[in-house]
Order: structure tokens, then sequence, then C-alpha cells
């Protein structure tokens, strides 16, 4: 299954500042463990995409940062989605 399009563009700052980054994409609504084959133990900041709850998520270490597709692309030149 394809990535959403503003996933990359979420980890370019992170990426240039040197951190281990994952960004997990779960759809809005899935069942409980629906991203846990997804997800690293070894990154520094997860950035969690359209995550309704971190019950879906095993134990994460590190920063987590949470937002949705839609409020990630507002701010991306060139959104297909504006």
């Amino acid at each position: 299954m394809p990535t959403p399009w503003p996933v990359p563009t979420l980890l370019i700052v992170p990426e240039k500042l040197g951190v281990a980054t994952n960004a997990i994409v779960c759809p809005e609504g899935s069942p409980p463990g629906g991203c846990i084959e997804n997800v690293p133990s070894d990154v520094d900041t997860y950035v969690l995409v359209d995550v309704v709850s971190l019950s879906q998520l095993p134990p994460l270490k590190g920063r987590v940062f949470r937002t949705g597709h839609r409020a990630a692309g507002d701010e991306i030149p060139g959104n297909p989605e504006r």
C-alpha cells in the first residue's frame, strides 16, 4: 500500500537535523494493533499521522508528534488537496 503523499515531506526537517525518524500512518478508525508491524523501536522521534488512538501502537520510546494528513498538508506548497 503506498504511503500518503505528506509523509515524505514531514520527514524532511527531522532528517536534516540528523534525527532518526519514522512516520507511522494508520487510517482513521483502524483497529487496535493495526500498525504494529510498521513500528520500529530504534528511532528518536515518531511522527504519527492519522493515528486515532495510541492504543493502535505498541509502547513507543522517544518523542511523539501526532497530526492529521490534512493539517500537515495545508502548509505544504503544491498540496493537491488545497
